[in-house]
């Protein structure tokens, strides 16, 4: 029985080898496909600056420096202290904006911008002694 199967499966793949597409003769072959037209080249669009522009920027701002004093002869050693107002930090944002007109390769414009920072350190000396008086 083993050995029956084998043949069948044999001769069902020696068909599906020998198998091929038939062609009739009688038919006529479609007519080849008509050249393609000549490629015109594709050329990228040019780009045009003029307009207005409108953009912001936003960060955060930090240092490590101080404000280094520089000792008074009419006050006492030790009265004022050397250096104050250490790590100042804090939002550093802003605002730009504009016009640009483009005249073939010539861009002119106008630009405006604003600014403003939050960077501060504060620190309060005390110098010298209170006196009460009654």
């Amino acid at each position: 029985m083993k050995r029956a199967w084998t043949l069948v499966i044999g001769a069902g793949l020696f068909a599906c080898g020998a198998a091929s597409s038939a062609f009739a003769a009688d038919l006529a072959m479609p007519p080849p496909p008509p050249p393609a037209p000549a490629a015109v080249p594709v050329l990228p669009p040019v780009y045009n600056w003029s307009g207005f522009f409108v953009g912001g920027h936003l960060g955060y701002g930090w240092g490590a420096d101080s404000m280094r004093l520089t000792p008074d002869s009419s006050y006492a050693a030790g009265t004022i202290v050397p250096a104050i107002a250490a790590d100042p930090r804090g939002v550093v944002a802003g605002v730009q904006y504009g016009t640009n007109w483009q005249f073939d390769r010539l861009v002119l414009g106008t630009e405006s911008d604003f600014s403003f920072t939050d960077i501060r350190r504060s620190q309060t000396i005390l110098t010298g002694s209170p006196t009460v008086t009654n």
